[in-house]
């Protein structure tokens, strides 16, 4: 039994209306007949309310609904890879920044202009690494054929 068909199920033996769970769980009716056809599903914490208020466990709430625990698996995995380019954009950013005051200090006698070629072969090593791992990642999961 899917997720919205224990919601639908556990409120009717509560004889309770959408719009009575609604209420009690501070949502909206029209959200809590979203998640009872199963086109919208509770968040973590609405699961949670449900579990208590149903006086069931969330296991037996969400056992057979593999779909939602498949989703919430990929909004996971996708925040990873988004944090990983957001680690990369963010380094190549402070790259940029720190050359472009290496290049405005360029004429100065008291500052040694090959600490700037220094500095550029470790940036160019750690960005080569998160490519690589991110390279590396993918070509794992392709292989493996993880979503």
């Amino acid at each position: 039994m899917k997720i919205g068909e224990m919601i639908k199920e556990n409120r009717v033996k509560k004889n309770m209306t959408q719009e009575d769970l609604a209420k009690k769980l501070f949502v909206s009716r029209p959200l809590v007949s979203k998640w009872e056809t199963g086109k919208s599903y509770p968040d973590l914490h609405q699961l949670i309310q449900l579990s208590d208020f149903f006086e069931i466990s969330l296991d037996e709430l969400m056992r057979e609904d593999i779909h939602l625990v498949n989703k919430k698996d990929n909004y996971v995995k996708k925040g990873i890879a988004w944090e990983n380019w957001n680690n990369l954009v963010g380094l190549i950013l402070v790259w940029l920044a720190i050359d472009i005051g290496f290049n405005f200090f360029e004429g100065n006698e008291l500052f040694d202009i090959d600490y700037a070629w220094y500095f550029r072969f470790i940036m160019l090593v750690l960005i080569g690494t998160i490519l690589w791992h991110n390279f590396l990642e993918k070509l794992v999961k392709k292989l493996l054929k993880i979503d």
